[in-house]
């Protein structure tokens, strides 16, 4: 028989199929309206940097 899985191994195998979905959160979000979210539909001019976000 194989021995079961040890604690440390389930944690590491948790950790490693949770990590890619707290990388999600990039982009801007629209409601409430954010600073690039107003440029990109023209309601902001004062843009700077962000009017080359997505």
């Amino acid at each position: 028989m194989k021995k079961a899985w040890s604690c440390p191994s389930r944690l590491t195998l948790l950790l490693a199929l949770a990590a890619p979905l707290l990388a999600q959160a990039h982009g801007y979000i629209d409601a409430p309206k954010s600073r690039a979210f107003m440029c990109k539909t023209q309601e902001n001019t004062a843009c700077g940097a962000v009017q080359y976000e997505p």
